[in-house]
């Protein structure tokens, strides 16, 4: 799905330094967004292929849990 996003213009009650702020945020809300929605797609896929026991998979099946705790110890230790 592509979704266009016509520009803010600067106006009597915008400067064009603002106008530029909030396109800027506004293409970085959607870029944002387009990325979250693949990790979800790549997650519930991976989940998937961990059901399914699929042997590709099974080696990171079996590293997560010492990754969980790597991570776990460096972002919040």
């Amino acid at each position: 799905m592509i979704v266009h996003i016509d520009p803010i213009l600067p106006g009597d009650d915008l400067s064009a330094e603002k106008a530029a702020a909030l396109n800027s945020f506004a293409e970085t809300s959607m870029e944002l967004t387009a990325t979250m929605h693949a990790a979800q797609i790549s997650l519930d896929r991976m989940g998937g292929a961990f059901e399914a026991d699929d042997e590709y998979w099974t080696i990171w099946k079996r590293m997560d849990s010492p990754l969980r705790q790597s991570k776990r110890h460096t972002l919040w230790g």
